[in-house]
């Protein structure tokens, strides 16, 4: 609406002139020149309409600049939301791992010699059993020939992954992911400086638009340390997730060892309670008997894993943590770029109105003007651009107050 109002006011600026133009050519040879003071009067419409188109343009600028801060404040807002879903995603995340692994303090560190004679020993015992078991394709008479054969199966299978095993723990890669588990390290990123004062001040009040410390913040300074907490959520995201996939070869080599020992242990369970209910046999016994010697070796060994396991989820907590604090930081980051953006809007829409009404102040002088040339020269046409100019300021006038 106010832009049609602009409009209509241009046009009867643009009469008025017009009609001022004809006052103003210079007199003919034959006339008497006319004196300053009445040059001065005639020329006043032409002046008003000028300053008043001047200051149209001055307040449709204002406004679409008030329009645009207002819509980068919406998409800043957005970003901030998708900033705290992050947050919220990755603490709950943290804290099922926490909860699922039953961390209570932190587990001791991981050292790789002993994790690697773990996986050679469990190698052995698994490439041992996996020959006693070839020798009695059918197992002892207690065991149901399918379940032996699925315990074979799964045995040999990671007896022959184990080398594989082996080749991932002596990557130095991998080697130096195992190191950050069982203590409080991290990968290290390479931080820029703390924000501007300005900003830490507004940080920590929590500030909101139109608080002084939103008023005092500089939009450069924030925009910088924007982008130093993006980069550096960035940056930790793509070194926690290159350690993320050596730990997973390492979860990958392991877990053969793992499914076959189990495997292997309930076997001989349901061998054991067979055996309590059948009469006893000096082959049937002799065979569990070899096989339960490498069960107890394999089910220590499960347990030494036990720490690794545990240390990989207290990682993945203090990971998530970490990532959580970072997508926080951004996202108040984002919400002071908000209450920025918002309180440049809300500047640029009272100097908007503000021109508007000097608009409105130059165009009821060209109406006025004109009125007084009319009765001065005794025109028509300049009494009608009078009275056009006061039923727009008017109707202005009626919109403003009432609509």
């Amino acid at each position: 609406m106010g832009s049609l109002f602009r409009n209509g006011f241009g046009s009867l600026s643009v009469t008025a002139m017009s009609l001022a133009t004809k006052q103003l050519i210079p007199p003919s040879s034959g006339s008497e020149p006319r004196p300053p003071f009445e040059r001065v009067i005639t020329i006043t419409p032409v002046l008003l309409t000028l300053i008043a188109t001047v200051l149209a343009g001055l307040s449709s600028s204002e406004m679409i600049q008030a329009q645009y801060h207002r819509s980068l404040a919406a998409q800043e807002q957005s970003k901030a939301g998708d900033q705290w879903a992050f947050f919220q995603s990755k603490r709950i995340r943290g804290t099922i791992v926490e909860q699922s692994a039953g961390r209570a303090a932190m587990p001791m560190p991981i050292d790789i010699g002993r994790l690697k004679s773990l996986a050679e020993d469990m190698n052995g015992a698994l490439a041992a059993t996996s020959s006693r078991m070839t020798l009695a394709t059918k197992g002892p008479a207690q065991v149901a020939e399918e379940k032996w054969k699925t315990a074979l199966a799964r045995i040999a299978s990671a007896s022959t992954t184990g080398t594989a095993a082996l080749l991932v723990l002596n990557k130095p890669e991998v080697q130096a992911a195992i190191s950050y588990l069982g203590t409080d390290r991290l990968p290290m990123i390479e931080s820029p400086g703390p924000p501007s004062a300005t900003v830490q001040a507004a940080l920590n009040a929590g500030a909101h638009e139109g608080d002084s410390e939103v008023v005092s913040m500089q939009s450069d300074d924030l925009q910088s340390a924007i982008d130093a907490a993006a980069g550096n959520e960035k940056r930790f995201s793509e070194a926690a997730k290159q350690v993320d996939q050596r730990l997973a070869e390492v979860d990958r080599a392991l877990a053969p060892f793992q499914v076959a020992a189990r495997q292997l242990h309930q076997t001989l369970e349901h061998a054991r309670l067979a055996e309590e209910r059948l009469p006893k046999s000096a082959d049937n016994s002799t065979a569990i008997a070899d096989l339960d010697r490498e069960d107890r070796r394999l089910q220590l060994d499960l347990s030494e894993l036990e720490d690794y396991r545990a240390a990989r989820a207290d990682y993945t907590v203090r990971r998530n943590a970490r990532e959580a604090e970072l997508n926080q930081r951004l996202a108040q980051l984002y919400e002071l770029q908000v209450a920025k953006s918002s309180l440049e809007s809300e500047h640029h829409r009272r100097r908007s109105k503000n021109f508007f009404y000097g608009m409105l102040a130059a165009q009821a002088g060209v109406a006025l003007a004109s009125f007084s040339l009319a009765a001065r020269k005794k025109e028509g046409l300049w009494a009608l651009a009078g009275v056009a100019g006061l039923a727009a300021v008017a109707f202005s006038f009626y919109v403003y107050m009432y609509l």
